[in-house]
């Protein structure tokens, strides 16, 4: 839906499910992400969190999984400034 910012920032990520891994956020807006999660096998669905290194928890759920990769819709919104910011600071060159 928004144009997405490719990032190359690190991350930790546990399921609803009690899964847990080191994931990497590949791109990021406001309303969402996409993760490369290789080994932590996430599906359509799936609720959890993913904290960026140095940053709150961010819950939300998987709207679609392929190949490593997952992209999920955050339950609230990142405040625009921030996600900005993250943007610049992790921007992927």
């Amino acid at each position: 839906r928004a144009p997405r910012h490719l990032v190359r920032m690190p991350a930790f990520c546990r399921t609803a499910t009690g899964r847990q891994g080191e994931v990497e956020i590949v791109d990021l807006t406001a309303e969402g992400c996409r993760i490369f999660c290789m080994g932590l096998p996430l599906s359509e669905g799936l609720r959890l969190r993913v904290r960026p290194k140095d940053f709150e928890s961010l819950s939300g759920v998987v709207r679609w999984a392929s190949r490593g990769f997952a992209g999920i819709a955050f339950d609230n919104p990142l405040y625009g400034p921030v996600a900005e910011h993250l943007q610049r600071r992790f921007g992927a060159q």
